[in-house]
């Protein structure tokens, strides 16, 4: 996470509506913080989008912790894609192995590290 953007968490439960990749799980999204202020209702509303139309092996952990379990990743300029810094990038279904390097394609990563710098 870069110094000016630490997102918080303040729990609020929020379930998915059922039918979602993830029906009836719980995420803590009141408080998350981008910069100086609250995350912005849109962007809050933009990842629950984002969280409905992937199947995470992980259960989306970055969410669910309220985003202080990111995955590593570092963005390399490409519009769909990150750099993979995982340990172990090929046990997630979002990396793509090609040359030397891993890259991460998970929607909601991608989303992460190019709208809110994180």
């Amino acid at each position: 996470m870069n110094p000016k953007g630490v997102m918080t968490s303040v729990i609020k439960q929020v379930t998915l509506f059922e039918g979602s990749a993830l029906p009836n799980v719980r995420h803590d999204l009141k408080g998350l913080t981008m910069g100086e202020g609250p995350m912005d209702h849109e962007v809050k509303k933009e990842i629950e989008e984002i969280i409905k139309q992937i199947s995470c092996d992980k259960s989306v952990r970055c969410y669910t912790s309220g985003f202080k379990n990111l995955c590593k990743a570092r963005d390399i300029g490409l519009d769909s894609y990150l750099e993979c810094l995982e340990e172990n990038p090929q046990n997630c279904k979002f990396s793509l192995f090609f040359g030397y390097s891993h890259f991460c394609q998970c929607p909601l990563r991608i989303y992460l590290s190019k709208s809110i710098k994180e």
